[in-house]
């Protein structure tokens, strides 16, 4: 970690800076690619189906997602709280 002195003791945690990287890269990468198509919808591209915007669409699966991760975050919360 770049953040860290080279001595301290994170520094020698390997899997765990594997792990750490692979969930970052793997979740921005997931995140701009249903942003895109959350775009694509709104403004009517050639990617959606109907050919013309879905607004209401694009709406809900902004919603979907906003509380999806709010969930998601706030479960691992209570499950860190809870296991120490």
């Amino acid at each position: 970690m770049a953040l860290l002195p080279r001595d301290a003791s994170f520094q020698q945690w390997k899997v765990t800076h594997v792990g750490l990287r692979t969930g970052l890269c793997g979740a921005l990468t997931t995140f701009a690619s249903w942003n895109t198509q959350m775009v694509v919808m709104m403004a009517g591209g050639d990617a959606t189906v109907i050919g013309s915007s879905q607004w209401l669409s694009a709406l809900w699966g902004y919603l979907v997602g906003l509380f999806v991760s709010l969930q998601s975050f706030l479960l691992g919360r209570s499950l860190a709280y809870a296991s120490g």
